[in-house]
């Protein structure tokens, strides 16, 4: 069963998603207002620009990874640690 309510639809996008952006939102038909909403009570949490995740979703060392792909989904990450030279 699909969910009907906006409410229910962002739930549905966020938690399939990770990390959502607000066009993925869109293309669920969930409007602005809505996430707001959810945001004021605590059920989203707005990690960025157009980004949401779920207020009590696990966080890990992969989740500013995961932030950074959805800003940027064809950048390239360089991590520094990479670069560091240990002679």
């Amino acid at each position: 069963m699909e969910p009907t309510t906006h409410r229910q639809r962002a739930l549905e996008v966020v938690r399939h998603r990770g990390i959502a952006r607000g066009r993925d939102f869109d293309a669920a038909g969930v409007t602005r207002a809505t996430l707001q909403r959810l945001r004021d009570e605590g059920v989203l949490q707005q990690v960025g620009r157009g980004l949401y995740k779920l207020a009590d979703a696990d966080v890990d060392s992969a989740t500013s990874l995961a932030e950074a792909v959805r800003i940027q989904p064809r950048g390239i990450i360089c991590l520094l640690s990479g670069c560091n030279s240990t002679s």
